[in-house]
């Protein structure tokens, strides 16, 4: 979706009947050029249940003054159809400095945004809040880097220096997750011109002498549970069908991902769900068979945990979320059946 686009929807009132609410503010600041956009695509849930997207641009995405909008595609009769306004905070990952919000309001037309107000900034927590009836809420998150390297490719020629201690920081929290049997996980994803998905993981790696496996699921998508080297899967409306397939590659063999890492620097200590975690930052090089990433990792320092990792590669922007680090975590095989409507949490 190009950020024109976005900026027609907000012209049309009749789009609000289709459950689609447009939000956009005029900016003081001087117009930027409209290309090229950064469009990032999130889905917003309620539990495991969408219930709808939200779509974030930036142009020019670079330093400077941007425009700024966001579109949010809500399910009908969703609480999200009644938004009134949606703010957006910009919290830098990079170095520490105040996040920089702005409100938009229903019927504007953009927010104007200086994102060269800390300097040379690479790397961003967006998180966009919307309100409604007075009450504010957190509707999606994004991890995005300004300059967006896609966009502006000279930024993968940037030499980053390493700090030894971040970089021991990073071990330990690699050494963590090498060390995980079990964990859950969400995982949002974009490419950059307004696909959103989201996807929740299980995974198992068998130390606890049960079967080693994982589970994927994705609202109105794809629902699979991986058990050894069998497969079952099914879509929303289908019933299961089992095939073979590749055994899981569990937690200890992650870190293959990673090899190569340099750049190693300290962010800020945010809060993520209620706890405070140090931000490292670091460039996995490209090689074969792998394109150039760029991360900001979210750690505990005190267990070493990882509790968030953002991800910007070749078009490709991800944000995955960790929770219950070797809790109990059951994979079992599912049970034939139909189902009539949207995949069940029960499987």
């Amino acid at each position: 979706m190009s950020l024109s686009r976005v900026l027609l929807a907000a012209c049309l009132a009749a789009i609000l009947l289709a459950g689609t609410v447009a939000f956009f503010r005029r900016g003081d600041g001087p117009q930027v050029p409209h290309e090229p956009a950064l469009v990032l695509g999130a889905v917003h849930v309620d539990g495991r249940i969408a219930q709808g997207d939200v779509l974030l641009s930036v142009a020019p995405a670079t330093n400077g003054e941007n425009w700024i909008g966001v579109e949010v595609d809500a399910e009908a009769g969703g609480p999200l159809i009644d938004l009134e306004t949606v703010r957006v905070r910009f919290l830098p990952l990079s170095a520490e400095g105040d996040a920089i919000e702005v409100e938009l309001a229903l019927d504007d037309e953009h927010a104007g945004v200086d994102l060269a107000a800390l300097g040379d900034e690479l790397y961003w927590l967006v998180v966009v809040y919307g309100e409604a009836s007075g009450a504010l809420s957190e509707l999606a998150q994004f991890f995005l880097m300004i300059p967006d390297p896609n966009s502006y490719p000279e930024v993968a020629d940037r030499a980053l220096p390493t700090d030894p201690s971040a970089e021991s920081l990073y071990l330990m929290a690699s050494t963590r997750v090498s060390e995980l049997h079990r964990v859950r996980y969400t995982q949002h994803l974009s490419d950059g011109e307004g696909l959103a998905v989201v996807s929740f993981r299980e995974v198992n790696d068998g130390s606890d002498g049960s079967s080693p496996g994982f589970t994927y699921f994705t609202p109105g998508g794809l629902d699979a549970v991986v058990l050894d080297r069998t497969v079952w899967s099914r879509m929303p409306g289908e019933d299961w069908s089992a095939r073979e397939t590749n055994q899981m590659v569990p937690p200890s063999e992650w870190g293959g991902e990673y090899e190569g890492a340099t750049g190693f620097a300290f962010g800020p200590v945010i809060t993520i769900n209620d706890m405070p975690c140090r931000v490292i930052t670091f460039v996995v090089p490209e090689a074969e068979r792998r394109s150039v990433a760029w991360y900001a990792w979210c750690i505990d320092e005190q267990s070493g945990d990882l509790i968030m990792d953002g991800m910007v590669s070749r078009r490709h922007y991800m944000l995955t979320l960790f929770s219950d680090f070797d809790a109990e975590v059951e994979i079992v095989a599912p049970s034939p059946r139909t189902v009539d409507g949207p995949n069940d949490e029960s499987s």
